[in-house]
Order: structure tokens, then C-alpha cells, then sequence
């Protein structure tokens, strides 16, 4: 019985979504939403209609508006439309990343002609914060330095945690700056032995950026959410590899590490 309702809500919600879309930013009359919707105000008369037999829209004093039904359909539409934006990248969310880290989500795929977009966002996500959790299981340059330049100018606290290839090419691609991240206060080295199939970047424990990757590790494009559910998984994965980390300090012009306990 449930089967052909599901279908006529999917149905109205492909069809008509930008409908209801329009009525919740406030257009109320068919015209305006015609206009927003870049249909014909036939057309739009019609899903009006449509959606108002179905209990979707009601009319008030010759305008229209959606009912707490069709508040309830229009989420499912905007979630529909962030899962339709993240499918080029969604095979290869991690397996127990939660269903909040699509919400109110931005997704930034790296293109063929721009492949650096996501990691420009990242670097302007850092550039702008002043506590900053990151899981690097692969290295940026661009990324690296701005890192680098903001632990120079102050007022930042970094935690990386990261693979020992990433650590190696660090060290031999970046020696002085790696110098100068062990032996500032403000950062934290941080040494796994697991896999990270996956980058990270929290800020401010509010914000999570999840950088997506193919089984090759080429990065596929980022997430970036303030959800509450998604940033409190972020935060307890990072936690949960940090646990199984070695701290990485600087000794005598080497780089080493030693076990820590947990914080």
C-alpha cells in the first residue's frame, strides 16, 4: 500500500519541488513563482493544483502557501537535492559517516579543469579559524603553508594527525617548516599507523570539512557542514584515531615519536 504513495510523493517532489521551494521563500502568487521557477504560469498553475488536492499548498485570500505537510515534503525535497549534488563523490563517503552530513551541507567536487578548488577551500576554512583538528592523510602544499604563515602570525592552536608517508614527505618537502610546527606550543604532531581513507578538517569543533577520496586517494571534492550530528562524528573519529596515534617532536635535527595517552 505504501509503494505507489511513496511514488506520487517522489513524483511531486521532482516535478514540483521548485514549487514548493518558491512558496517557502515567500512568492505567493502564481506569477512570481512562475518567474522564480523558470516555468509558465500555466504549468505552475497546474502543480498548484496538483499540490493542493494532495494537501501540500493551501489558499489564503487569493495567495498560496505550504502546509506544515508540505514544510515536511519540501525537507525531503532539499535533502533529495543535496544527496543528487553529492552523488559524484557519495560512493566513497566513509561507511559510518551519519546521514547529518549532508545537511545544510556544501559540496565542492574537484573538477577536471578545477582541480584545486576544493583545497582553496580549505586553506580560506583555515585562514579564517583559531582552533583547528585536521586528519591528513595525503599532503597540499598550499595547505602546509598556510598553516606555516598562521602559526607564525599567532592566534591559532592546530592538531594534525597523520600518516607516516604523509609525515616522511612533510619532512623532506617541507624541513623547516616541519621544524618550526614541532616546536611551536600552538601545534600538535600526531603519527597513525591506520589507514585514513579520508581527510578532515574541524574548526572550532562547530564546523567539519570532509575531504572525499577514490581508492587511488585522489581527492574527489569536499563536505563542509555545521551540523551538530556530523561535526560530533567528526570530532569522535578524529578522537578515536588520535587515541591510536604517536605524538611526532622534534630532537636533534630528527623527527621521532612516543606514545601519548589520550586528551
Amino acid at each position: 500500500m505504501s509503494g505507489p504513495r511513496v511514488a506520487e510523493l517522489l513524483n511531486h517532489l521532482a516535478h514540483r519541488g521548485d514549487v514548493l521551494k518558491s512558496l517557502e521563500e515567500g512568492h505567493s502568487d502564481s506569477r512570481e513563482i512562475a518567474n522564480k521557477a523558470d516555468k509558465s504560469r500555466s504549468s505552475v498553475d497546474r502543480d498548484i493544483r496538483l499540490l493542493k488536492d494532495d494537501g501540500y499548498v493551501k489558499e489564503y485570500v487569493g495567495d498560496y502557501q505550504l502546509t506544515q505537510f508540505g514544510r515536511f515534503a519540501l525537507q525531503v525535497y532539499q535533502l533529495a537535492e543535496r544527496l543528487a549534488y553529492a552523488e559524484p563523490i557519495g560512493q566513497y563517503l566513509p561507511p559510518e559517516a551519519p546521514f547529518a552530513l549532508l545537511k545544510d551541507a556544501e559540496v565542492r567536487e574537484a573538477s577536471g579543469t578545477l582541480p584545486q578548488r576544493p583545497i582553496d577551500h580549505v586553506a580560506e576554512l583555515i585562514r579564517e579559524a583559531q582552533v583547528v583538528k585536521i586528519v591528513a592523510p595525503v599532503v597540499y602544499p598550499s595547505i602546509t603553508t598556510e598553516l606555516v604563515s598562521r602559526l607564525q602570525d599567532g592566534g591559532i592552536t592546530v592538531e594534525i594527525l597523520m600518516t607516516e608517508d604523509v609525515q616522511n614527505e612533510l619532512w623532506t618537502t617541507f624541513p623547516d617548516e616541519m621544524k618550526a610546527c614541532m616546536k611551536s606550543d600552538s601545534c600538535t604532531l600526531q603519527r597513525t599507523n591506520n589507514e585514513l581513507p579520508f581527510g578532515m578538517v574541524i574548526l572550532e569543533d562547530k564546523t567539519l570539512c570532509l575531504g572525499v577520496y577514490d581508492d587511488s586517494m585522489r581527492l574527489l571534492g569536499t563536505i563542509t557542514t555545521r551540523s551538530e550530528d556530523a561535526v560530533e562524528w567528526g570530532i569522535s573519529t578524529y578522537r578515536k584515531h588520535r587515541k591510536e596515534s604517536e605524538e611526532i617532536f622534534y630532537r636533534g635535527g630528527s623527527h621521532n615519536s612516543s606514545k601519548i595517552s589520550t586528551r
